[in-house]
């Protein structure tokens, strides 16, 4: 994807801002995983370690609100493919769920198992 904001963040992955809320408020770490963040969402965004979306580039919304918050942020991942529906993401023939642990290169724009 695309390097939109610099940094590196780790976490368990949730795909919803009220999960990325939930999650934080128990302690826990998370990297929120949207097609695309809108408005609505930055709830779940400023709960999060780092964001990474589907669509996007480095003036959409999820770029511009990561770095104005210091998150790190990879935006326009052209081989992820989200399904919000079974709360999962495939990239790279791999499948990666709600919970699992990944990490996120904000300066290079990849996405680290």
């Amino acid at each position: 994807g695309l390097p939109a904001s610099p940094g590196a963040a780790v976490g368990q992955i949730v795909f919803t801002p009220a999960d990325a809320m939930a999650c934080k408020a128990q302690g826990g770490v998370v990297i929120l995983v949207r097609c695309e963040t809108s408005p609505e969402d930055v709830g779940g965004m400023h709960a999060a370690e780092g964001i990474v979306t589907q669509r996007g580039g480095m003036t959409s919304h999820a770029a511009v609100v990561a770095r104005g918050w210091g998150k790190t942020c990879v935006c326009g991942c052209a081989e992820l493919l989200v399904d919000d529906v079974n709360k999962q993401f495939t990239i790279g023939g791999k499948v990666f769920k709600t919970g699992d642990w990944i990490s996120v290169n904000g300066n290079t724009g990849q996405i680290i198992e």
